[in-house]
């Protein structure tokens, strides 16, 4: 008999009794039912009791009401592991069919991809290809949720690319401010084994502005596209109206002075403005938006008198950094370097209406 192991079994059971608790599976979801001391250990993420029930002789593969076992409840890398070493199985499958792989492919959140738990359970032996009971594997469901941060991650895992999945496009809704009157979206689509962006969507909506702002990030893929040339643009027209029928672009620029000394943007002094460039068309609805590289320079012609009166009058800076860079410009007006801020692209509807949006680049392009 195992005297010392029950009794630790009973005493953990008083500290933490089955009586019905708010479990959580990987999804985050609140769950009712009866979970044993094992289970609510898991739940509650405390790995010394885990670890002190297992040596108990708790059994790592136990049930609870929902048919869950405590490998389905854990939340984090570590405490997989520790549920594997004790005995836990990770090829286990809950009550819709899904194993540990397939339950995070369809539940986990898009902001916040539980890449660590997924190697975690992969590792420990559960098969990243299992199909579920309606026959998508992983890979398929996630890809149908749009989680691209999460498709990387079973590519990387060595999950196989099906081939109806080759021809699939995975959009990805983008967050836009209220009342912006537009709807954007990344599509991603497949190259080979690899991950690769393809173009934004935008949708015009009946209420949009005449001017709809788009910031992008540093180092996004929209951004490093846009650079190189390598976005297309794909219109729907608003409610009621058919899609534009010419796409034209603009690059604007602003003076910036950041040699020797800090940064300094004088955007209401002088702004320069590219021509307006006729984006090539590659089907109804779809542009070709050519890169940064590509378009007429926006850079404004200055005289240093020009300057140094914009650099008194608007520069953010102490007296004393002011005189400091008074004298820079004097001595070297090359210092004022201008510095590309905004890129408009216009859509001319073809019910001859104006559309315009402002794709506000980082700085430093």
């Amino acid at each position: 008999m195992r005297l010392p192991g029950l009794f630790l079994t009973l005493l953990a059971a008083l500290m933490v009794p089955p009586v019905p608790v708010r479990a959580e599976d990987v999804s985050g979801r609140p769950q009712r039912g009866r979970a044993d001391a094992l289970h609510a250990a898991v739940v509650r993420g405390d790995h010394a009791l885990v670890r002190q029930l297992l040596q108990a002789g708790a059994d790592p593969n136990a049930r609870d009401a929902r048919a869950n076992t405590p490998l389905m409840l854990a939340t984090d890398a570590p405490m997989v592991e520790l549920l594997v070493a004790g005995g836990a199985d990770a090829r286990v499958e809950d009550a819709q069919g899904r194993t540990l792989v397939g339950r995070l492919a369809a539940t986990a959140s898009r902001e916040e991809p539980p890449v660590q738990l997924l190697r975690a359970v992969v590792l420990a032996g559960a098969d990243v290809d299992r199909a579920n009971r309606a026959g998508e594997t992983p890979l398929e469901v996630t890809a149908r949720r749009g989680d691209i941060g999460l498709v990387r991650e079973l590519l990387s895992l060595g999950a196989r690319v099906p081939r109806a999945l080759e021809r699939t496009a995975i959009r990805v809704a983008l967050p836009m401010p209220s009342g912006a009157g537009v709807r954007l979206a990344e599509e991603w689509g497949w190259h080979g084994r690899e991950l690769v962006f393809r173009r934004l969507h935008v949708r015009l909506l009946t209420s949009a502005a005449e001017a709809v702002p788009v910031p992008l990030e540093l180092g996004s893929p929209l951004n490093e596209a846009l650079a190189d040339g390598a976005l297309e643009l794909a219109v729907d027209g608003p409610d009621g109206q058919p899609a534009p029928v010419e796409v034209a672009q603009q690059t604007e620029s602003v003076m910036s002075v950041s040699d020797d000394g800090p940064h300094v943007e004088l955007t209401d002094w002088k702004t320069g403005r590219s021509a307006w460039t006729v984006a090539p068309a590659l089907a109804p609805g779809r542009w070709q938006l050519i890169g940064l590289e590509a378009l007429p320079a926006p850079f404004p012609a200055f005289t240093p008198g020009e300057l140094e009166a914009a650099f008194k009058r608007g520069a953010p800076l102490s007296m004393g950094d002011r005189s400091r860079w008074l004298a820079v410009l004097r001595r070297s007006p090359e210092a004022a370097q201008p510095l590309i801020h905004r890129m408009r692209i216009r859509l001319r509807l073809a019910s001859g209406a104006l559309k315009t949006l402002e794709l506000q680049l980082p700085s430093g392009c």
